[in-house]
């Protein structure tokens, strides 16, 4: 038997089951490529995140990797009303 090892650039980054989906038809289209036959499903990228999804997504990733992520408050509520 063989490990296969599908690559994931269809930029599916939502939810587990979305992801699971695509990679199921991403195995599929293998499957019809190995044996020749079938028809493959058409996969549709995703669109870029627009410019204040992604400053949002890059500020949580430096809070997390600089440790600020560790002294705010888990809901934005709760530091307001801190302050």
């Amino acid at each position: 038997s063989s490990l296969f090892f599908l690559s994931q650039d269809h930029g599916s980054k939502g939810l587990s089951q979305e992801r699971a989906y695509i990679t199921g038809l991403v195995a599929a289209n293998l499957i019809c490529d190995v044996l020749g036959q079938g028809a493959k499903a058409t996969i549709i990228d995703t669109e870029e995140d627009e410019a204040h999804i992604a400053l949002g997504k890059w500020m949580a990733k430096q809070s997390r990797t600089t440790g600020l992520a560790d002294i705010l408050p888990a809901s934005p509520v709760e530091l307001f009303n801190r302050y």
